[in-house]
């Protein structure tokens, strides 16, 4: 404990210190999306910083009875409450041809299930260094989670993460390690060579869940005066392949059109068989040869902006990857006999499916999805809100969220986060997650 307030204390005299000795030359104080940066310039040199704290309380609703995915919370060891505090620096460094992004992590968060009053979680979610070969070309190295794709809801175009968007947007989304080498043909075409080189933060490939393999990618991009269009194609060391594409056009200047889909051969998905290997339970969660076909899914969207500010946007989105019916019915009848495996191994082996139910490499369970969002930033130049609503036209299950954020001023901001999962336990959005609700503050320093 006195290690972590021993860090916690160096952390802040190093950024103070920082600013102070910029203050010596003459400083430049400006607002980019309301994190104050002190900018120190001369000839070639420019250091930026901004912190975060982040406090938060968040109250959850799960399934834990019996026949669920999560029986007795043995599985996913969520807590009904926590509370904590997230420091988030994020730094900058340019010279010359150079530029470092460091952005450390470090949150100190109440572990109600161990019975722990402190979980720390010490971790980088960006260190990333890039040098500018020449006016065309540049190569990246470090970890950062890589943004891919058109949607605001779900990206089947981004092949390297199975969740490349957050459900509750103040949470950030893990990230992996990169190496990356750009290259620009002109002033519309762009291309990118890709290694996935390490799993960096992600927990996606931890046991029992996937293996990690290196994955390598190209990518094109090009920009049109109202168009973006972005192809890429990724292979692992698995044989596993990826073609992924997106698109967005401006209309006019209310309405946007956009796609983003997937062609994935092998991918990472664990999906339900009737029959354990060791014959001692009656199914299992594997990541077997009936994922040797090639998948294909996408989405389809459009948004419109009012005059008067918010803007509404719709998609319809076809996940290939996802269970049909009848997966679904073995899936289900996996979990609700679970239970009745509750001595020596077979119940291991049980909680092991359960787990793999849980995390499967599937952002959405099923296959046909409505999705939608309402939402304006800067509401009354204070406030940011925004609600979605996703619907399942497979087993008629329904989700809502939102987010507000409330700008108080320059330097504090209230945030405030709603689930709410509808339909039967044996449903895509309601198998694991009732309800939850977050609020909280951020002081920016």
């Amino acid at each position: 404990m006195r290690l972590k307030i021993y860090f916690i204390l160096v952390f802040v005299f190093f950024v103070s210190y920082i600013k102070s000795y910029s203050q010596i030359d003459s400083l430049v104080v400006d607002t980019i999306n309301d994190s104050t940066l002190i900018e120190k310039k001369d000839k070639d040199k420019q250091i930026n910083y901004s912190i975060d704290f982040f406090s938060f309380f968040r109250s959850l609703d799960f399934r834990d009875e019996k026949g669920s995915i999560n029986l007795n919370n043995e599985v996913a060891q969520l807590d009904y409450f926590d509370y904590g505090i997230y420091l988030r620096p994020d730094i900058t460094f340019e010279k010359n041809r150079v530029k470092l992004s460091i952005k450390p992590r470090y949150n100190l968060e109440l572990d109600q299930y161990n019975s722990k009053y402190i979980l720390d979680d010490a971790y980088f979610q960006e260190l990333m260094l890039n040098y500018n070969l020449s006016n065309k070309s540049s190569v990246h190295v470090g970890r950062a989670f890589k943004n891919i794709g058109s949607s605001n809801i779900v990206n089947p175009s981004n092949v390297f993460f199975f969740e490349s968007v957050s459900l509750n947007p103040k949470l950030e989304l893990r990230p992996m390690d990169f190496f990356e080498y750009k290259y620009s043909f002109s002033h519309k075409w762009k291309a990118q060579l890709i290694a996935n080189i390490g799993k960096g933060e992600s927990n996606d490939y931890d046991y029992p869940f996937f293996e990690f393999f290196r994955k390598y990618a190209i990518q094109l991009d090009n920009y049109g005066e109202s168009s973006q269009y972005s192809f890429i194609f990724a292979l692992d060391e698995n044989k596993r392949y990826d073609f992924g594409f997106n698109g967005q056009r401006n209309m006019n200047d209310a309405l946007l059109v956009w796609v983003d889909g997937a062609l994935n051969y092998n991918p990472n998905r664990f999906y339900p068989l009737l029959g354990h290997s060791t014959n001692l339970i009656n199914y299992e969660m594997t990541n077997g040869d009936r994922n040797n076909i090639l998948f294909f899914s996408t989405v389809a969207g459009a948004s419109y902006t009012f005059e008067i500010g918010p803007t509404l946007s719709l998609e319809y989105y076809f996940n290939g990857k996802g269970y049909d019916q009848s997966t679904s019915k073995i899936y289900y009848n996996m979990i609700s006999t679970s239970s009745d495996y509750n001595f020596d191994i077979t119940k291991q082996l049980a909680i092991l499916n359960l787990g793999r139910s849980i995390n499967n490499g599937l952002h959405y369970l099923r296959k046909n999805y409505l999705l939608s969002q309402f939402g304006q930033n800067d509401f009354l130049g204070k406030i940011n809100y925004f609600f979605r609503y996703a619907y399942c036209f497979d087993d008629n299950s329904n989700q809502l969220s939102s987010l507000i954020e409330w700008n108080i001023n320059d330097y504090l901001e209230f945030h405030s986060e709603l689930l709410y999962n509808i339909g039967g336990i044996n449903t895509g959005f309601n198998r694991l997650i009732k309800n939850q609700i977050m609020c909280g503050i951020i002081y920016k320093l």
